[in-house]
């Protein structure tokens, strides 16, 4: 179960973070045991929960870890969050998101919040990541940007913490103010009916999700997409693309955090446009 909330104390957040360490394995095959010096599990400290099998040279990088260099770095350049907002699975803690509010903003009329959304995981396969981030004060639909509007840092373990954060972090902040214009521009332009279907059969998600992101785009635009199908109207891009965001904000209670995280950035392909 994920659990999405805002972080009033981060000392207290960072403290309830699950901690991971390495426990041994054993091969079974043909009904024996044998030890292996060739792989180790990482599981939850305390508990013993199984995250995952990994390579001896992995290497655990605490959640703690991860987000304490996040505020130090915060602090040093003495920038004032506006919001913290944790997503956690309560039940294992394999994976945390944590969102950093810098700005709220107005882009023609509409409330916009941005920042930066750092993940760790102890599932073996994602590494520390970095993100542009933002939010909708409508609906409070999410935004994460993937790599069609900007880079996405990736930060591998046994790396400085500190020091890398603190070179990414003006870096992202910088693309987020051009971010804005791209926004700006997506609400000037259009997209067919014809994309927007062929868009929603490349995400590959269910049936039912497939349906309630069309539905929200009558919501979004003011046009049905059956209409806009039966009449071939163009929609408003910024429109459809809120549509996506907002079937992914509110609509996913049956696929995981990491999953609707990558969703995310695929979307936000759609209001990729040129500007200037």
């Amino acid at each position: 179960m994920w659990r999405k909330f805002e972080v009033e104390d981060v000392e207290m957040f960072i403290d309830s973070l699950p901690e991971a360490e390495f426990a041994k394995v054993k091969i079974d095959y043909k009904g024996r045991l044998y030890n292996t010096d060739d792989y180790k599990a990482v599981v939850k400290k305390g508990s013993g929960y199984l995250y995952s099998i990994v390579g001896n040279r992995y290497v655990i990088v605490q959640h703690k870890e991860v987000i304490k260099a996040v505020e130090q770095v915060i602090e040093s350049y003495n920038l004032k969050p506006k919001m913290r907002i944790a997503t956690v699975n309560t039940k294992t803690g394999v994976r945390v998101f944590y969102d950093v509010i810098f700005e709220d903003t107005k882009i023609d009329g509409e409330k916009l919040m941005f920042g930066i959304r750092v993940s760790n995981s102890y599932n073996g396969k994602s590494s520390i990541s970095i993100n542009g981030m933002g939010i909708r004060d409508v609906c409070s639909n999410l935004m994460v940007f993937g790599t069609d509007l900007m880079a996405e840092w990736i930060i591998h373990a046994g790396k400085p913490l500190d020091k890398l954060i603190k070179q990414i972090l003006p870096n992202t902040m910088e693309t987020l103010v051009t971010i804005q214009d791209v926004i700006k521009a997506a609400m000037k332009e259009t997209i067919s009916p014809n994309e927007i279907l062929e868009f929603v059969k490349s995400l590959k998600v269910s049936k039912k999700m497939a349906k309630r992101i069309l539905s929200y785009i009558r919501t979004e635009t003011g046009v049905s997409f059956e209409k806009a199908m039966a009449e071939n109207i163009d929609l408003n891009r910024w429109g459809v693309y809120n549509a996506f965001t907002r079937a992914l904000t509110h609509d996913t209670r049956n696929l995981s955090q990491e999953t609707v995280h990558e969703l995310n950035k695929r979307v936000s392909k759609l209001i990729a446009v040129q500007t200037g």
